[in-house]
């Protein structure tokens, strides 16, 4: 409950309402909880203070679904368990992408009112077989057989790469390492909650001040994970943008060109 109100307070509208319905279900599933019935009531008005404002969409996929098929809701991807269930999201417009093999993607826009129920249909077509292959045509209408430009990169642009993407895995860990200490978190909340009885900070035992310690000491590790994770993937960004383009250099191809009479080998220089 605790943490549902927390989010709620810095505008988290959609964890707080999933953790204060979280709330809700392990008090009524744990008969042991001590002032349960409180907490029930507690973590419920919490949830029922937050439904209006949150909006609900189901997503329908079209029998059959395509082998491999990945539906993202606003750039998260909704699990297939969730397909045609109705499930909490921000009020406003929602971004939803589908891709699926062997057929074309589809980018929506789906309006959803708060407190309101919103449906959408997802129907991926087929993409046509690709043509074969085939190689250049010379101007006598021969198919030429050509050696593909080699590429160089600069030192620069190397060195910069390198550092984005060494910057991405530095994001990576940190937002993982934030996420990991926000579920610790919450299991702390969860076991305060259950083993600790409310009342004046001095008069908690030392378990349940440890707990408070332990919440305290999660938040910070949290949040720096979070704050690293972020400021790592402004420079990724920013050294992969930054880095020049690769740039080729002239290949030699070669192509049978038919005259009337005869049909010699001619090396041709493709600049790139």
């Amino acid at each position: 409950m605790l943490a549902a109100q927390e989010h709620n307070a810095v505008g988290h509208l959609l964890d707080a309402y999933g953790m204060a319905l979280t709330c809700t279900r392990e008090a009524e599933a744990d008969p042991a909880i001590r002032n349960r019935d409180r907490v029930v009531g507690a973590c419920r008005s919490v949830a029922d203070s937050l439904e209006p404002r949150v909006g609900r969409l189901i997503l329908r996929v079209r029998d059959p679904a395509p082998t491999g098929l990945q539906v993202r809701i606003a750039g998260a991807v909704l699990p297939p368990a969730l397909w045609g269930v109705a499930y909490p999201v921000l009020p406003g417009v929602v971004r939803m992408e589908a891709t699926a093999p062997d057929h074309a993607s589809v980018r929506n826009e789906i309006s959803v009112v708060a407190g309101e129920v919103s449906e959408t249909t997802l129907d991926l077509a087929r993409l046509p077989p690709e043509p074969l292959n085939r190689p250049p045509m010379t101007v006598t209408g021969v198919p030429a057989v050509a050696v593909p430009p080699t590429v160089r990169e600069s030192a620069s642009g190397r060195a910069l790469r390198t550092l984005g993407w060494i910057g991405i895995g530095t994001a990576v860990v940190g937002v993982g390492v934030g996420g990991l200490a926000l579920g610790l978190r919450e299991e702390s909340a969860a076991a305060f909650n259950r083993e600790c009885p409310a009342g004046p900070t001095g008069s908690l035992s030392a378990v349940c001040q440890s707990r408070i310690d332990t919440g305290s000491t999660l938040s910070s590790v949290m949040i720096s994970g979070f704050i690293v994770g972020g400021a790592a993937t402004v420079a990724a960004v920013v050294l992969l943008v930054a880095a020049p383009p690769s740039r080729g250099v002239e290949a030699p191809a070669r192509a049978w060109v038919c005259g009337p009479n005869s049909c010699p080998l001619v090396r041709v220089v493709q600049a790139i």
